[in-house]
């Protein structure tokens, strides 16, 4: 379903349908680490993509093809609903038979997602399908899939109150970790997104001989690499590591002082809300604003510092 800009707002902080399935580590696009730096506010949100953007759009048309090919008549679901026990389990359902008392969950598939879908609806959509039936109490789900062309299948679904309640606690231990503030165990496929989960303190460590070993591996093999090439699995499990025991420290040295990596935020930089400003800017013409308003002050009040990421480099020679 489409989500409006204040049901956006509301699902910070919670867990949703689509989360829920990344949580307890059954989705390969995201991991229990990430989810717990989003929901703690240290890594962004995802950014919306021209595939969610398209998904969404296709959803009506999906939904009236399957209610056309069946003969049934779902509606789309608008409310957001919030687990009696827990308010930060929430779900944005897509639609509903109330005839039949099924839920719907609709799923745009595109080329490259095909192969996931071989055997079945893949588990973390039937996560994200367990977790909509339980905040509705709706034991039926109805996983519609479309493949493009005129390729629409439906991968029925009933849960039982054995599997809320599984999925309940699973959510409740992983909710735990947020509120210990203790982070999941971190994996390799976090590798992209460590600069979020650990912050620069200025601190230097020294490397143990483990880490020694991956420095000089990954020295080796940086200089070896072509340019423009992406790190290969062996040199991402050496950075991964090495990220992984700086942790918030910026320097890594050997026992002799001598620097080996630097993992350091960049100088914070200025950046301007070109759409608040812009829109600052519609309403004065639209008003009577006087000549002397002064433009600079005007200007600076949509400046705002925007901190640099942390950049890993290496340091050997």
């Amino acid at each position: 379903m489409t989500i409006s800009a204040e049901q956006l707002a509301f699902k910070k902080g919670k867990i949703g349908g689509s989360q829920s399935a990344s949580c307890l580590g059954y989705n390969k696009f995201s991991s229990p680490a990430q989810e717990f730096h989003r929901m703690t506010g240290d890594m962004p949100q995802i950014e919306e993509t021209t595939a969610m953007r398209v998904g969404s759009a296709m959803e009506p048309t999906i939904l009236n093809e399957y209610n056309v090919l069946n003969g049934y008549n779902a509606v789309p679901y608008e409310e957001t609903l919030v687990h009696a026990d827990e308010p930060r389990i929430i779900a944005h359902c897509d639609a509903k038979d109330h005839k039949r008392n099924v839920l719907i969950e609709i799923k745009n598939v595109g080329p490259r997602m095909k192969e996931n879908w071989q055997d079945g609806a893949p588990p973390y959509v039937r996560i994200q399908a367990c977790h909509q039936s339980m905040l509705d109490q709706t034991p039926d789900v109805d996983i519609v899939a479309y493949f493009g062309g005129n390729d629409v299948r439906v991968f029925p679904q009933t849960f039982t109150e054995e599997n809320w309640a599984s999925l309940y606690d699973a959510l409740k231990d992983f909710l735990g970790h947020v509120d210990r503030n203790e982070c999941p165990t971190v994996e390799k496929a976090d590798l992209p997104f460590l600069k979020y989960f650990y912050k620069d303190n200025g601190s230097s460590i020294e490397a143990n001989d483990a880490i020694l070993d991956y420095a000089q591996s990954l020295f080796k093999d940086k200089t070896s690499l072509k340019p423009g090439k992406d790190l290969e699995g062996h040199m991402q499990e050496a950075e991964f590591e090495i990220q992984k025991y700086m942790g918030n420290n910026s320097t890594l040295t050997n026992k002799n002082g001598d620097v080996l990596f630097t993992w350091k935020e960049g100088k914070a930089k200025k950046v301007v809300d070109w759409e608040e400003l812009s829109k600052y800017v519609y309403n004065c013409y639209l008003s009577e604003v006087p000549d002397a308003i002064k433009w600079n002050k005007i200007f600076d009040k949509f400046l705002s510092e925007k901190k640099s990421s942390r950049r890993f480099l290496c340091k050997l020679k």
